[in-house]
């Protein structure tokens, strides 16, 4: 299943279309947290959780890897994603955006949680740390996501 999510994701990221729109999603947002420079959009789904719990979670996986940089455009949207291990999210590089599933924010932040995991992605990423982001290598994945 890594395996089709990885090949999705590479032919994705292969026209210059999609980035222009990110994928069909825009960068419109409703929400930014100047501090972070997170930004929140709510797509067509109740709002279950305010803003500050996302930079919440953000600031938290930020001083647990000892990483930083701008926050993602992060999109909670009714879309369920599934892996072989449940639920998940998903982070474009390319455009720094997360789509968050919306059923997941209905339980508590402190268990697995997703967004966290794709948290840790952008900010590998932006750390210039491909290597670790793409093959799951870092203990980060393992300490900071619950």
């Amino acid at each position: 299943m890594k395996k089709v999510a990885l090949l999705f994701f590479l032919l994705s990221a292969c026209g210059v279309g999609e980035i222009d729109d990110n994928y069909g999603y825009g960068y419109k947002y409703d929400y930014i947290d100047k501090k972070t420079g997170l930004k929140l959009r709510y797509d067509n789904v109740p709002h279950y959780s305010p803003i500050s719990e996302f930079v919440r979670a953000y600031l938290e996986v930020q001083e647990c890897t000892g990483l930083t940089a701008p926050g993602p455009l992060v999109i909670v949207m009714d879309k369920k994603l599934y892996d072989d291990d449940g639920f998940v999210a998903l982070y474009y590089p390319d455009t720094q955006t997360i789509l968050s599933p919306a059923h997941e924010l209905t339980q508590s932040w402190g268990k697995y949680n997703s967004t966290k995991h794709e948290y840790i992605h952008h900010l590998l990423d932006l750390n210039a740390m491909f290597d670790v982001s793409d093959n799951h290598s870092s203990l980060f994945f393992q300490y900071c996501v619950y």
